[in-house]
């Protein structure tokens, strides 16, 4: 009890005092040695817990000197986790200073009893230090023979990559694709091999490992539903790293892949979003055919998606088909007013469709396909009807309003301007003045002032006009 009250008042110099005195005990009553390691073992844990690796270290230290005093009393798995702790909190403390503590610590509970979790921190230890790869080789091996999961194997595989030991970690994938060849998981190996791979910018040799993939899926070594999911993941960040640096060439390379991984009748959501990406890249890259086969591709997959119908709408503009960019532009405005949300994340917000209506008038504008103006009256009269839905009908006076900046300047289109700006301006002071919530006025007075700026701008110079003649009326000249 003096020990305990002492460990709580934080008198670590009193507590490890008692407890050595009590160990000493121990020899005459030897059926307090578990209670005794025990209570050292928990006060090792709470020290490591608020960062007191010093003394987290006496009390494990302590914990496993007395477990090993009475054999029976304590199991050899218990004394390993204690040395495994024990380790981890010569490391935490200073992994340089302390190395070969912690190396011997973790050296002892692999002897006491060996585990999977020993073996990981060994490595770990191991990878602290300036190791040699002879001995990390030896050290895998060990782990291999210990009959362990194929998921512990890539995680310390890529724990050797994490810490650049490339060779020694390509080399342990290889032996794990070996080893585990049967199993029905060893797609991971393989894709993690990839990713690894194309991480270190190993292209081709990750290349070569996706065609061997791709065949034997499609010859009857398939991947799992999960594992395709992976492999679809890692081809489309490269293909987007690509896009983002404008290597549009390089890009479809890595989408064709993904697209071989489909079958022939495949159809879903996904399969779209790949022809839509793949539609990007052909435009850019001008072979407006490709970009039109896979456009086709993505409307037979997924024909309500607001940014197939926009890819429609950018072909048929390219190929000057007035009637067919028209079709897309009525498709676009169904999606944007239908009343039921579609499942298949279609569109999230209506700012979205609103965008994506913005850039089509403005493709179609810089094209010379002159139907912006009365795209702009259409999304006026949407905003009217959307009188149960002030956000929308926001969003449709905004969107008339960018829309009649794309037409020629004249007294019609300045009051247009003017009328659709003063309405969004209404819409968010009413919306203000209903919310509920201290943070959603914030949010439309912020909406409301950037809105009155762009409409001072407009619409001063008719005030002004107004005033100037006001003034003449009312202080006629002399």
């Amino acid at each position: 009890m003096l020990q305990v009250q002492a460990i709580a008042q934080e008198d670590f110099q009193k507590a490890s005092a008692y407890i050595l005195r009590c160990k000493d005990m121990l020899m005459r009553l030897p059926q307090m040695t578990e209670y005794l390691h025990s209570l050292c073992y928990n006060f090792g844990i709470e020290t490591y817990k608020n960062n007191k690796y010093e003394e987290s270290s006496f009390w494990l230290s302590q914990s496993y000197d007395i477990g090993k005093m009475d054999k029976n009393s304590v199991e050899p798995e218990m004394l390993a986790k204690v040395l495994r702790l024990l380790a981890t909190a010569y490391l935490d403390w200073d992994d340089r200073a302390y190395y070969d503590k912690a190396l011997h610590a973790i050296n002892l509970a692999n002897k006491e009893h060996l585990s999977p979790a020993g073996l990981f921190l060994r490595m770990k230890i191991l990878l602290k230090g300036e190791t040699p790869n002879e001995e990390l080789h030896e050290a895998i091996m060990e782990i291999l023979h210990l009959d362990v999961s194929l998921d512990f194997c890539l995680k310390v595989a890529k724990l050797l990559m994490d810490h650049e030991r490339e060779s020694v970690g390509f080399n342990f994938l290889k032996i794990i694709c070996e080893h585990f060849k049967s199993s029905e998981n060893i797609g991971k190996a393989w894709l993690l091999h990839i990713d690894m791979l194309l991480q270190r910018k190993e292209e081709l040799l990750a290349k070569g490992k996706i065609e061997e993939i791709i065949i034997g899926h499609q010859t009857g070594r398939q991947l799992t539903t999960e594992l395709v999911g992976c492999l679809h993941n890692i081809l489309w960040k490269k293909a987007a790293r690509s896009f983002e640096v404008q290597n549009y060439a390089d890009a479809l390379h890595w989408y064709y892949y993904s697209l071989r991984l489909y079958a022939s009748d495949q159809t879903d959501l996904d399969l779209a979003k790949l022809q839509r990406n793949m539609a990007s890249c052909y435009l850019h890259l001008e072979q407006f055919d490709k970009a039109k086969e896979a456009v086709t591709e993505a409307e037979r997959c997924d024909p309500t998606n607001i940014f197939t119908q926009f890819y429609v709408f950018k072909i048929a503009v390219l190929e000057g088909s007035s009637d067919r960019a028209l079709q897309a532009i009525t498709a676009l405005e169904n999606i944007l007013t239908t009343t039921e949300q579609e499942e298949n994340d279609v569109l999230t917000d209506r700012g979205s469709a609103v965008m994506v209506l913005t850039l089509a008038a403005q493709f179609a504008l810089e094209n010379e396909l002159q139907i912006v103006a009365g795209k702009a009256l259409e999304s006026w009269n949407l905003a009217v009807q959307c009188d149960k839905d002030p956000v929308t009908m926001r969003e449709f006076f905004i969107l008339s309003y960018k829309l009649s900046q794309f037409c020629p300047s004249d007294q019609v289109i300045l009051i247009a301007q003017k009328t659709c700006l003063l309405m969004a301006a209404a819409v968010d002071l009413e919306q203000g003045r209903r919310a509920s919530t201290t943070f959603e006025q914030v949010m439309c007075n912020l909406q409301r002032k950037h809105k009155n700026s762009v409409c001072c701008l407009v619409c001063f110079p008719s005030l002004m006009q107004f005033f100037l003649i006001l003034f003449r009326e009312s202080f006629p000249p002399f």
